[in-house]
């Protein structure tokens, strides 16, 4: 199918890939999320990994920050080991200085590193330095 070829890369920002944790959580309390909802939505999830890596075409990008906590980096480094593991072109970045918060506000600011990156990105579908 050409039109899956229009989306060269994905970048994911600090993901959270499997939910599953999540479900016995104070966040998951205005979430009310179902064990159904969190599989049905967790990348890491085998059937959705099967979907994912059906478009080998794809570069993901995956970035955490460096003072993200412990949980952020496993499931982000989980996550790139499956992707590799099934093949799937990936990078994997930890942003020094930077959390899951502060990585996303500072994209707004021209000279960020990382700003510079994923405009990069965007504009040859590659992670290339």
């Amino acid at each position: 199918h050409q039109d899956r070829n229009i989306v060269r890369g994905v970048i994911h920002l600090s993901g959270v890939f499997d939910l599953l944790p999540i479900l016995s959580t104070s966040v998951n309390f205005p979430l009310k999320m179902t064990r159904l909802d969190a599989e049905m939505f967790s990348p890491l999830q085998q059937g959705n990994m099967d979907r994912l890596v059906t478009a080998k075409h794809l570069q993901h990008w995956v970035v955490v920050g460096e003072n993200d906590s412990p949980a952020f980096k496993e499931q982000a480094e989980k996550y790139v080991g499956e992707l590799e593991g099934r093949g799937c072109q990936v990078a994997f970045t930890v942003q020094p200085s930077e959390d899951h918060f502060s990585l996303v506000e500072r994209l707004m600011e021209d000279q960020y590193s990382l700003t510079q990156q994923v405009l990069a990105f965007i504009n040859t579908g590659s992670v290339s330095w």
